[in-house]
């Protein structure tokens, strides 16, 4: 992935896993403004190579036209704003087996070991 070239070498055999699940803990909002950061810049390089993601929570932590600083056209990411962990959960389990999404991305407060499993094996 050209666009992840500075992080390279932090990921295993110097290339980021496609195909996984990844995991960002935030603890507070300066974390989560650069963790967005930091998913923009991979969704940059993955959505050029095949078009449309799907960002799924419970607030609007992402101001959609600054994603053109990333390089990503807002119109190409699907929004979805749900109140409920257990929808949220859900959600993000049926989008993952949708193969034509070049990216999940969910936003959730707590994530117990039962629901990571469940997310795993959708992906």
């Amino acid at each position: 992935m050209p666009g992840l070239v500075p992080f390279k070498h932090a990921f295993p055999n110097s290339s980021f896993p496609l195909g996984a699940i990844h995991e960002f803990i935030c603890n507070n909002i300066e974390e989560m403004t650069a963790s967005s950061g930091f998913i923009a810049g991979i969704l940059s390089t993955l959505m050029h190579q095949s078009g449309v993601s799907i960002w799924i929570s419970s607030s609007h932590s992402i101001f959609p036209p600054a994603l053109k600083s990333f390089n990503i056209a807002p119109d190409k990411i699907i929004f979805v704003k749900l109140q409920n962990e257990k929808d949220i959960l859900w959600t993000i389990e049926e989008a993952l087996k949708c193969e034509g999404l070049s990216a999940v991305i969910g936003e959730i407060r707590d994530l117990s070991f039962t629901a990571s499993r469940r997310i795993a094996i959708s992906s």
